[in-house]
């Protein structure tokens, strides 16, 4: 489950020209602040400032501010004040679309940001975008703990007693915003092609879909229970349905998750088939019955028989699509109308396979009635429906998942 989402802020939360700080507009500030900041402290006409610059630039690279402090005694803390201090307008985009995307973040996840750039210039960039409020933390560079050495990452586990696998890195530079955190346990998301990273975004506001394909790796082995529902035998559906319903269950099995359906116990069903076709690869199987006896139709195709003492037509089928991540419904007469109506009111997905007949071609597409909780989605395949039904039921979970943590902050 990810707790945590940590931002970059240069080049993440807004874009920089070309990809990357050299030869961005921000450096032609910073350089231009410098010679600045260079003819006002130490009285340098402008071409001794600029010279002294290249001196500094030459020496220690990007690092000016270790090159006033070694080379003139000016303490970094009145470097970074003087030539940071940027109006982010001209070169910061404005979004009120960011400002909704982390406002929607911060619901569900701590926010932290952190930069190696200096605290007046963050502080600056994340008031013109409106999201200051919105981070639990922010982390600045000044205090030389930094991302480019690594050594901002154990500060912040111990400082916000983060736990690095519930927590998602998000940044540009595939060094220090990938690489470095991913050796402390990190989870990351680069904004650009990485082929380190947990995922890859184009920009910023691919994060939401990023983040929760995360999660669903991370937090869902448990195999999914899909149920399959259906006719039965007295409804005198076809060969050709019962070996699609076979073929649901073999899909389901080769997809590593779990058959779930109703087990009768005097005739045959579609249900029953799609067990038969999950135990011919391996699958595995769980059959909810009716009564207090575990003589069902189909022993051999059922791993678990599930007896739950109550009447078939009811109190059976509430059981039976409550144990279920999502159901399929092939064809099916009443009872199979009965198991969608209870999915419906439990918010559980539902999928019809079209042209099988019975309530699945009735109710494809439609919703069970004017409150529109949940449609029920037709498909033309077995391929599709067990496609789908994986991706539903995922997304259900994880959806659960967030609400169970926002009633725990509520509470």
């Amino acid at each position: 489950m990810i707790k945590t989402v940590i931002f970059d802020l240069d080049g993440t939360l807004y874009n920089l020209e070309g990809g990357k700080f050299k030869g961005s507009n921000l450096q032609k500030s910073i350089l231009e602040r410098a010679v600045l900041f260079l003819e006002e402290k130490l009285l340098f006409d402008g071409n001794k400032a600029r010279d002294a610059l290249k001196i500094i630039l030459d020496k220690y690279g990007e690092d000016i501010s270790l090159g006033m402090e070694s080379e003139y005694g000016i303490s970094r803390k009145e470097y970074f004040d003087y030539v940071w201090n940027i109006d982010p307008e001209k070169i910061v985009f404005k979004s009120k679309e960011l400002v909704s995307l982390i406002n929607r973040m911060s619901v569900i996840y701590d926010l932290i940001l952190v930069s190696d750039a200096p605290k007046i210039w963050i502080k600056n960039v994340i008031n013109y975008l409106e999201i200051s409020d919105f981070f639990k933390g922010v982390e600045n560079g000044e205090d030389d703990f930094r991302k480019s050495n690594g050594n901002i990452f154990p500060k912040i586990i111990k400082k916000y007693s983060l736990e690095p696998n519930n927590t998602v890195f998000v940044g540009d530079q595939e060094e220090e915003d990938v690489v470095i955190p991913t050796k402390y346990g990190f989870k990351t998301i680069k904004v650009g092609s990485s082929d380190a990273a947990n995922s890859s975004i184009k920009n910023i506001y691919e994060i939401e879909d990023a983040v929760r394909s995360i999660c669903m790796k991370k937090n869902y082995k448990r195999k999914l229970q899909i149920g399959v529902m259906g006719s039965a035998a007295d409804l005198k559906y076809s060969s050709e349905i019962s070996n699609l319903a076979e073929e649901v269950g073999e899909l389901i099995a080769k997809s590593d998750n779990i058959t779930v359906y109703g087990a009768e116990k005097d005739y045959d069903s579609l249900s029953t088939a799609a067990a038969k076709g999950a135990k011919r690869f391996d699958g595995l199987t769980v059959g909810v019955t009716y009564g207090k006896g575990k003589d069902i139709f189909d022993k051999e195709n059922t791993d678990v028989c599930v007896v739950t003492g109550l009447e078939r037509g009811g109190g059976r089928e509430f059981v039976l699509v409550n144990s279920c991540d999502v159901i399929i419904a092939i064809s099916g007469g009443s009872g199979t109308l009965t198991e969608l109506a209870i999915a419906y009111q439990s918010d559980i997905p539902m999928i019809v396979i079209n042209g099988t007949g019975g309530w699945s071609d009735k109710l494809s597409d439609t919703y069970f009635d004017a409150r529109e909780r949940r449609k029920v989605i037709g498909v033309d395949t077995p391929e599709q429906a067990v496609s789908l039904a994986i991706k539903l039921a995922k997304e259900r979970l994880l959806s659960l998942d967030k609400l169970n943590r926002l009633e725990g902050e509520i509470k």
